[in-house]
């Protein structure tokens, strides 16, 4: 009973993700802060890749981030940072494997939230979901497909 109680409260409470709007923690839907009536595009403009268990930045992701951070700033856009898990966990306990992946996605997100506002990017400009694994975008039968889905997607939108 108690695992059907916290897998509902998972459930009611995030829907399929988690929405951090700058340093406050919100629930809701995406782009929630914004009316997509008002979104004239949206652009996947980075992806980062993260070890196993991981929401290390590489030097190479920060050199990313250093130049999205620039654009962002440049063209007066709007970004939204999708922390993504594989499906993979240490537990067959398919609420601790959703409780775990929300968590993890949770902390890539904020790392790359983070890293953007260190480099200049006003928090208000700037959306971070913690997807868990609920968007995979490869099969995870193989240790390449985990590794796929283990990321945080930047996305840059400019509203009307």
């Amino acid at each position: 009973m108690k695992k059907l109680v916290v897998m509902y409260l998972v459930l009611a409470f995030c829907g399929c993700s988690a929405v951090f709007n700058g340093p406050n923690c919100n629930i809701g839907d995406e782009l929630a802060a914004e009316k997509v009536d008002n979104i004239k595009k949206i652009k996947l403009v980075g992806v980062v890749h993260f070890e196993n268990a991981s929401y290390a930045l590489s030097k190479q992701d920060k050199e990313m981030l250093d130049n999205i951070a620039t654009r962002i700033n440049a063209e007066n856009a709007k970004t939204a940072i999708y922390g993504h898990a594989s499906h993979y966990t240490i537990t067959k306990d398919p609420i601790q494997r959703i409780l775990i992946n929300l968590e993890i996605s949770n902390y890539r997100a904020v790392q790359v939230v983070n890293y953007l506002m260190s480099k200049g990017v006003k928090a208000e400009n700037i959306q971070g979901f913690a997807m868990y694994d609920s968007r995979p975008v490869a099969n995870e039968k193989t240790l390449s497909g985990q590794a796929a889905n283990r990321r945080a997607e930047i996305y840059l939108y400019w509203p009307e």
